[in-house]
């Protein structure tokens, strides 16, 4: 007879066997499975292998790329991409795009303080946490609807705080809204649909609003749901009550505050009439609560900033048009809306130009003009002299040392002189030299975080003026290439995966 101790030794030998051919097995499928995608989409996995290392919002960009781009058709592994490059998003420092405030709609002015550009540098870069995670959830939306979802709900919730007139910039939060439209629209199954998922979604997002800012886009996401009268007239009770919830901000209120009237007049008209007359009640009580509360000094001066006191008085214009026509609606009077406090407004800060920095704007206008009016021809750039004035202009922004500036602040400005000469430079010679010289800048080891959004700035800005300046996108994703440096490389396999790169480079001769 065996005895027990010899019983229990067999099973635990049985048992180590099973595990150890079962972890082969594993190994062995996740081989096969990283073999069959090596042979189908070499480049793909040269990009994420590129992307390993890599600093994680740039490493969030790079799988995202993988997993979007129509060549790839494994469901499986575009999941599983989006998912890491969602943890991976989820650890950029930056929140969010944001607004300069001094002007609230239209193209922003020429000769911002270099403060202000600095920070609209690195939150508009494209590497915030909100864009790169949005735009991973959309991608994830035709691969897994209810991952979508589930990673929808896991961004941060946005909890804006009241700002104050010293504010200078404004969280733009578009992005948020507009994902949680499409999700609203097609991120349902029919039976969530019967149980009205969709709808209690949508109103948690009312429900959730904290900031002025926040009104318009949610005003908008409601709008694009051509849901029934009855079901939008809730969410308009929704998002009327919660307009009153909303604490006083001029400074969020007065953030593109023409669009939002917009949205809440065309949200309004697309309602029963009792279900209007109640969400423009809530919307005159918003605007007199705002126009007659602390008011930042942009916003009250007509001759300095137009735009605050147009759109204001638009908005108000707008609503009392519909007034005339509603026995139950109020006017809105003049002496209703006078502000009870001003704040001082931003101070007018102008761009402070340096010697140095006039030096090499001289230089580089007499690069493209010669001293006259038209500009310089490739021909016309073909003297020895243009050719030693260059060179040297080229040598001058390298040798740059910083002078109280930061490294991204070092960075960035060596790299807008860079560009510049890119601009100036003729086809043949200069232009390769100059490209090499730009790409020389960018390759730099173990990036630190904060350098990280002028760097892919610089980075993208040079792919796109060489691209719509000359159409020339392949010259300097080759030489970024060329390089060797890890970053610089994830950048052209990123670039290169984009369609009409594709277009470009298979209709090219070379």
């Amino acid at each position: 007879m065996t005895s027990p101790s010899l019983k229990s030794l067999a099973l635990c030998l049985f048992f180590l066997a099973a595990f150890s051919v079962n972890a082969r097995q594993k190994r062995d499928e996740t081989l096969s499975k990283r073999e069959r995608r090596q042979k189908l989409y070499p480049e793909l996995v040269r990009t994420v292998d590129l992307a390993e290392g890599a600093p994680a919002p740039l490493r969030a960009l790079a799988l995202l790329r993988v997993a979007s781009v129509p060549l790839n058709k494994d469901e499986e592994w575009k999941r599983d991409l989006l998912e890491e490059a969602f943890d991976a998003a989820s650890q950029s420092p930056i929140k969010w795009r944001v607004n300069y405030v001094s002007f609230p709609e239209g193209p922003l002015p020429a000769g911002l303080p270099r403060r202000i550009l600095k920070a609209m540098e690195i939150n508009n870069s494209g590497l915030d946490r909100l864009t790169l995670q949005t735009e991973i959830v959309l991608a994830m939306l035709p691969v897994d609807k209810q991952e979508s979802l589930t990673l929808f709900h896991r961004i941060a919730p946005l909890g804006l705080a009241p700002l104050t007139c010293s504010d200078g910039l404004v969280p733009n939060v578009d992005a948020y809204y507009q994902t949680a439209t499409q999700l609203a629209k097609d991120g349902f199954t029919l039976p969530q649909r019967n149980k009205r998922e969709h709808l209690q979604f949508l109103r948690g997002l009312a429900e959730s609003m904290t900031s002025s800012t926040e009104v318009g886009p949610a005003a908008r996401m409601l709008l694009d749901q051509h849901l029934s009268s009855s079901e939008t007239g809730v969410l308009a009770a929704v998002f009327g009550h919660q307009l009153g919830e909303l604490p006083l901000d001029c400074r969020s209120f007065s953030d593109h505050l023409d669009s939002t009237s917009k949205n809440v007049m065309r949200f309004a008209d697309s309602l029963e009439a009792g279900d209007a007359i109640a969400l423009l009640k809530s919307w005159r009580a918003y605007l007199v609560g705002n126009l007659s509360g602390v008011r930042c000094g942009e916003t009250v001066d007509p001759k300095s900033y137009p735009e605050y006191t147009t759109t204001a008085a638009n908005a108000v214009k707008t609503f009392n048009l519909r007034a005339e026509h509603q026995e139950s609606l109020t006017r809105i009077e003049e002496q209703e809306i006078q502000p009870g406090k001003i704040e001082p407004k931003l101070p007018e800060e102008h761009a402070v130009i340096s010697e140095q920095a006039k030096k090499f704007h001289d230089e580089w206008w007499w690069l493209m003009f010669g001293g006259q009016r038209t500009g310089l021809t490739d021909a016309q750039k073909n003297t020895a002299e243009w050719k030693s004035r260059f060179e040297e202009y080229v040598n001058e922004i390298e040798n740059l040392e910083p002078s109280g500036d930061s490294d991204a602040d070092l960075l960035a400005g060596k790299c807008d002189l860079m560009r510049n000469a890119v601009i100036a430079a003729p086809a043949g010679p200069e232009r390769d030299y100059v490209l090499a010289r730009y790409v020389a800048l960018l390759k730099i080891s173990n990036i630190q975080p904060e350098l990280l959004p002028q760097w892919y700035s610089a980075v993208h800005g040079l792919i796109d003026i060489m691209q719509s300046l000359y159409k020339d996108r392949q010259s300097v994703l080759k030489s970024l290439e060329s390089t060797g440096d890890p970053l610089l490389s994830l950048m052209a396999a990123v670039y290169k995966l984009d369609a009409s790169y594709q277009k470009e480079a298979s209709a090219s001769p070379n």
